[in-house]
């Protein structure tokens, strides 16, 4: 079901986002924070109804007010998109 989801929200897969040393962001979440570890344009964080709750250019996201469950992250380099899916519990 996710899966399908990512794909009809056109947010299933990944480009390779990478840096120049082409490793990719690495993205953590926990207390209340989500950390990207990495080069990116910009942030978008999804709930799973597709709704779009934080867009960002910060590494650093307050997730302390987010109700529980399973969110999405975009990260964004200009030329390419990565997606992956998270937990806030």
């Amino acid at each position: 079901m996710i899966a399908e989801w990512l794909e009809a929200t056109g947010i299933g897969g990944s480009s390779g986002l990478a840096s120049a040393d082409g490793h990719a962001p690495v993205v953590t979440c926990g207390d209340g924070v989500l950390r990207v570890d990495g080069t990116f344009d910009s942030l978008r964080l999804y709930d799973l109804a597709g709704n779009m709750v934080a867009w960002t250019t910060d590494d650093v996201v307050e997730t302390d007010k987010l109700t529980p469950g399973v969110y999405v992250v975009r990260l964004s380099d200009g030329q390419g998109e990565s997606a992956g899916q998270g937990g806030r519990g």
